[in-house]
């Protein structure tokens, strides 16, 4: 089984989730919202075709946070690509993405959205979050 098998169905399972309880969304903190309800989490193990799933399906409105800069050369050139180096200095890349990709999360030291409170990454137009990866 390969990410690209299952990733269609868990995105219409967010969707359908984030939809039906939209409701208590404006009675959450964004960062609460963004960890509990639209956050989807998915480690088949090595060589499943995470990084190769990310390249194939971010777009240019999402960011893309790697966990060390060796990586780039797998993934577009049209997306943008930031290492948790990149993001760890405030105020140097303000970001406002739709889709947040992490790819690898536990290499990138990135457990939960409270690390964003470090990183230079506005929430105002973010929808979901996509750690693929351990």
């Amino acid at each position: 089984m390969y990410v690209s098998d299952i990733m269609p169905v868990l995105l219409a399972m967010n969707k359908i989730n984030q939809e039906r309880l939209a409701d208590i969304k404006k009675g959450m903190p964004l960062t609460s919202w963004l960890d509990e309800i639209a956050t989807i989490h998915l480690n088949l193990g090595r060589r499943t075709g995470k990084t190769e799933y990310i390249s194939n399906n971010a777009s240019d409105k999402d960011l893309v946070i790697l966990p060390r800069g060796g990586m780039k050369h797998m993934y577009s050139s049209l997306l943008d690509l930031r290492t948790i180096e990149d993001m760890n200095i405030v105020g140097k890349f303000p970001v406002s993405p739709e889709v947040l990709w992490i790819d690898e999360p536990r290499m990138c030291g990135f457990t939960n959205l409270i690390n964003t409170r470090m990183l230079a990454l506005r929430l105002d137009e973010l929808k979901l979050i996509i750690k693929l990866g351990e």
